[in-house]
C-alpha cells in the first residue's frame, strides 16, 4: 500500500518524463509544469523513482533530430 503522497508523486513524475522527452522545456520549468514549487526536491524524487536524473533520463531518451 502506497501512501497519497507516493501515488501523486508517481503522477508527477510519469508526466515529468513524458515532457523531459517531447519538449525542450528546462528541467526547472517541467518540474514547475509538474507541481513540484522547489526544483531540489523535484531532483530527488525524480532520482528516488527512476534511479537517474532528469538530465540522465533526457539525454538517456533523446529522439534522433
Amino acid at each position: 500500500s502506497k501512501s497519497i503522497i507516493d501515488f501523486i508523486n508517481e503522477i508527477r513524475i510519469e508526466k515529468a518524463k513524458q515532457l523531459l522527452i517531447s519538449s525542450h522545456c528546462s528541467v526547472n520549468d517541467i518540474s514547475e509544469q509538474t507541481g513540484f514549487t522547489n526544483s531540489s526536491y523535484f531532483y530527488t524524487v525524480f532520482k528516488k523513482y527512476t534511479g537517474i536524473t532528469p538530465n540522465e533520463f533526457r539525454q538517456a531518451n533523446k529522439r534522433a533530430e
